[in-house]
């Protein structure tokens, strides 16, 4: 696990009406991330898949991807969103390295026995196969690379 505070820098402010234009002008993938959707949908994770591919998130992706992969690899870039605080994802463990930009509010992250405090800005690293879990301490928005070494 590695955590760098407030790396990233935002040549435009990511917020809720920034996703909605961008889910406007795009053809995205969205599913509910975790167990609340059936009657508890704002209290839901909003998972959109491959948000890299949008020109609203360049200038952001190619920072993340400068700063986080050291070698040509695969990987995507899925933003994931909440709308008020508590909300959380279960807890899992992925097949693949993931870095955790922090966008807008503040979200906890239990990455084994650590907590740690994501912001806008921040980095961190969570390796393959590492259990975790993300809770959001406000409305809060964050993009999560998936680097596939194999």
């Amino acid at each position: 696990m590695d955590f760098i505070r407030k790396k990233i820098k935002f040549k435009k402010h990511i917020d809720f009406n920034f996703v909605s234009h961008a889910l406007d002008v795009n053809d995205h993938d969205t599913i509910f991330s975790g167990t609340w959707y059936d009657r508890k949908i704002l209290q839901s994770v909003m998972q959109i898949r491959n948000v890299g591919k949008n020109q609203e998130f360049k200038s952001v992706y190619d920072q993340i991807k400068k700063r986080c992969i050291k070698k040509q690899k695969n990987y995507d870039l899925d933003l994931f969103m909440s709308w008020v605080m508590g909300t959380r994802s279960i807890t899992h463990k992925d097949e693949y390295d993931v870095w955790i930009l922090g966008c807008h509010g503040r979200t906890l992250y239990k990455v084994g026995y650590k907590e740690i405090i994501v912001e806008k800005g921040d980095l961190l690293y969570i390796p393959k196969n590492t259990i975790h879990t993300a809770i959001g301490l406000d409305p809060r928005i964050i993009l999560s690379l998936g680097i596939y070494n194999d």
